[in-house]
């Protein structure tokens, strides 16, 4: 009990838990819509919203040039000037993103698809462009998770409540409603979002400064273009099936990676912990670095190497109680793209690379993987549609972790990564193979997740104290 009380005091613990819970309530209400227009209008339509999410993110990347990062840092190292760096940076990014959006507006006249789907493109593309007044991570910095935790999950609320109202009250099942729903509720968020935390922090004050501006942009580009390729070997598969295969094949790989974006819930939770305690761990010294990072890979470890395996195992009958039966090849897809999960242990090293100001590096390591992503989807998706794409994603993740490691080699020995791992990965293999039998004999998928969660829990019941200790904030006080 003195265990759980001391986490529940601690503001690492509760911000993770805010993070985390909004987080899970944004998946399940994307979980939710997704599965709705899945089910309801196909996978050709399905495979349209998945293929204009998917260019949206380029325009916010290309508009963002990894300000965001920038922003972060610069911001631990200098919180008295919040106020003028945020402004700053959002006025970059705004204008960059209003350049880009008229440059797609462009496109899109001329793009050779229904007018349908090129409106439903437009519109997550002028959404992109508000993306751009997100600074989520300043609230992570100044305590404030849990009231950024609070408008998000607002906002997922009315969205998922607007979206049942327009299809079982009003009956407007036309897609378009949808995503004009989505468009308008986001706008509001990001608005409102980025307004309560400039007024928190002092009074408004816009002032435009062309030196920073300058010094911001020329930092910014080794890290916009890593955001870049990154976000070229996480996303670029659903644009070339789209391009290359069509929005049916986007539709079923989106099945199984729709069910990968909700499990990153973790990842998302625990990296919003983690890059601020990196960046914290540098001001005392090596030791505390590399304590910093074991314990990040340690908690990752945990939960990301069972998620893997006992998905894996279960992955046929995951998607067949989400999806209906046009759905079923998704069941391989999932298979294949559940190894992220486990590739994202090391995502911490990254971090370590980027708050140590090595973004050559951090550059590099990351290009590989995205020029190695564009160059097998031209190869393998023309053959092997879906599954070629999925397996193009899981090839360039694991090269840019042997990058890593190769840039990192000594810092790697130092945190000893196989005695991390090991443990885990063993009680992982003992769930799979006990959840592969036990499914011989019992075919409810619940009752499989309650038995593999239970046999994992009690393999590691002298390990769970240990594995989740990061999220103590007097541990390291």
């Amino acid at each position: 009990m003195n265990f759980i009380k001391k986490y529940l005091k601690s503001n690492r613990f509760i911000n993770f838990i805010s993070i985390f819970c909004e987080n899970v309530l944004s998946k399940i209400v994307i979980l939710l819509i997704n599965l709705y227009i899945a089910n309801y209008f196909g996978k050709e339509v399905f495979g349209i919203i998945n293929f204009s999410k998917s260019l949206s993110q380029y325009l916010f990347l290309f508009s963002t040039l990894g300000l965001g990062k920038i922003l972060l840092r610069e911001v631990i190292k200098d919180k008295k000037n919040t106020r003028k760096y945020i402004f700053n940076i959002t006025l970059i990014r705004i204008i960059i993103a209003i350049i880009i959006l008229i440059l797609g507006m462009i496109f899109l006249t001329a793009y050779n698809r229904p007018i349908r789907d090129r409106i439903i493109i437009l519109l997550y593309l002028i959404t992109a462009v508000f993306m751009n007044l997100d600074i989520y991570q300043l609230y992570d910095i100044f305590d404030l998770s849990k009231v950024n935790s609070a408008i998000k999950s607002l906002q997922n609320i009315i969205y998922l409540l607007v979206v049942v109202v327009l299809i079982n009250f009003l009956d407007y099942t036309n897609l378009m409603y949808i995503v004009i729903a989505y468009s308008v509720i986001n706008i509001i968020y990001y608005l409102f979002s980025w307004f309560y935390f400039y007024n928190k922090i002092g009074n408004l004050q816009f002032e435009i400064d062309f030196l920073l501006i300058k010094e911001l942009i020329i930092k910014s580009i080794p890290v916009a273009i890593a955001r870049i390729m990154a976000q070229i070997y996480n996303n670029m598969d659903i644009v070339m099936l789209g391009f290359l295969k069509g929005n049916i094949a986007v539709g079923i790989y989106a099945a199984a990676y729709n069910i990968i974006f909700g499990i990153k819930v973790l990842n998302i939770a625990t990296s919003r912990i983690i890059i601020p305690e990196i960046n914290k761990s540098l001001k005392e010294g090596k030791k505390k670095i590399i304590s910093t990072l074991r314990q990040a890979i340690k908690l990752k470890s945990f939960y990301a190497l069972p998620i893997t395996l006992g998905g894996i195992a279960l992955s046929d009958k995951i998607i067949l109680l989400l999806f209906n039966s046009e759905y079923s090849e998704a069941g391989l897809v999932l298979k294949i793209l559940l190894l992220w999960i486990s590739i994202s242990i090391f995502t911490p090293i990254g971090s370590y690379l980027f708050a140590t100001g090595q973004d050559i590096k951090y550059l590099i390591h990351i290009a590989i993987g995205g020029i190695v992503n564009i160059l097998l989807n031209f190869y393998l998706i023309p053959e092997y549609s879906f599954i070629g794409a999925a397996i193009a994603t899981i090839i360039s993740g694991i090269i840019v972790e042997l990058v890593k490691v190769i840039m990192c080699i000594e810092l790697i020995r130092e945190l000893s990564l196989l005695e991390i791992i090991s443990k885990f990965l063993v009680t992982s293999l003992i769930m799979y193979f006990s959840l592969i039998l036990l499914q011989y004999k019992i075919d409810n998928l619940f009752i499989l997740i309650v038995c593999g969660v239970s046999i994992y829990l009690f393999l590691n019941k002298r390990h769970i104290k240990d594995a989740i200790i990061f999220l103590d904030s007097d541990y390291y006080n």
